[in-house]
């Protein structure tokens, strides 16, 4: 709905985008580092962080690097799980048998700062296709403050002012609209 309205050829705040298009933070280029010495070296590796942080995306983005005939992902998500179903979960499946064992690399995702949350609005937007700036700079602060910098939010909050702008036949998303669309939607 609201792609039309801002000229945009694809949805910038979703979780299909593909590897090539998403935003890169220099947290994201460490994590990848981080990840691909230990798939070097074959070492376990375990990224862990905050709800909505960016660690499927960042799963994701290291999967597409690697050479599937050299390496095998695999993905177990449950917040709630004990260090020793975690390690049984990935053991069973690589067909093992499950035993308990010690991970040798760990990383966290942080939030993202304030000029990220930027510069990550408008990969996106750019992604989709938008030819001009959709948030003002006041916008993004208020989308900052809201999100506390969790991709997750952002895309929420963003995603829900494109729907709120175009319904009101609004262009550019202001401060005052993100406010409303909080106060009024996510709240």
């Amino acid at each position: 709905m609201f792609e039309s309205f801002y000229g945009l050829s694809k949805t910038p705040f979703s979780r299909d985008i593909p590897t090539d298009q998403l935003y890169q933070s220099l947290m994201l280029d460490e994590t990848l580092g981080r990840l691909e010495y230990a798939a070097r070296r074959q070492l376990f590796a375990v990224v862990t962080g905050d709800c909505g942080t960016g660690k499927t995306t960042t799963i994701r983005l290291f999967k597409a690097s690697l050479n599937p005939a050299m390496f095998m992902v695999m993905y177990l998500a449950d917040s709630k799980l004990t260090p020793r179903h975690f390690y049984k979960g990935l053991l069973e499946q690589l067909g093992c048998e499950a035993k308990f064992y010690r991970g040798d690399a760990k990383r966290k995702l942080p939030h993202l700062d304030r000029s990220q949350v930027g510069e990550y609005i408008n990969r996106h937007l750019a992604y989709a296709g938008a030819e001009h700036d959709i948030f003002s700079d006041n916008a993004v602060d208020q989308v900052f403050r809201y999100s506390s910098g969790a991709v997750r939010l952002v895309n929420k909050v963003c995603t829900h002012c494109l729907l709120y702008g175009a319904q009101n036949g609004r262009r550019i998303i202001d401060d005052h609209m993100v406010k409303l669309v909080i106060q009024g939607e996510l709240l």
